[in-house]
């Protein structure tokens, strides 16, 4: 539980990032990937716009739906230390234990 709090509240810090970018900026990527990485769930998939994947910043409007951007996170908190979460909430390995974050903003970008 100490892990997926951690990565919550990593996956905001880069919320409010991308809520003033209109998408994931390659350097907060990066940036993302090494805080994950820090805190031992390193990320295993990033949904949403990203600069690297060519997406474009998704502006403010004054329709919400089209101002909205959603991410979601996938991690693998690491098991090689202490309890083995996974065998506990039902995975039949524990490697197979995944942290699932989803969070969503409205994007404050007004400029391309």
């Amino acid at each position: 539980m100490d892990t997926h709090d951690k990565a919550k509240a990593q996956m905001y810090t880069f919320l409010d990032r991308v809520q003033l970018e209109g998408y994931l900026t390659t350097q907060d990527e990066s940036q993302m990937y090494d805080a994950f990485e820090k805190i031992g769930a390193p990320i295993v998939d990033i949904e949403g716009p990203r600069e690297s994947q060519g997406a474009s910043r998704v502006l403010r409007s004054s329709n919400v739906n089209d101002s909205l951007i959603t991410m979601k996170i996938t991690c693998l908190p690491d098991t090689h230390n202490g309890l083995k979460i996974g065998s506990l909430v039902g995975a039949a390995d524990p490697e197979d234990y995944y942290i699932y974050l989803r969070g969503s903003v409205i994007s404050e970008r007004v400029n391309p």
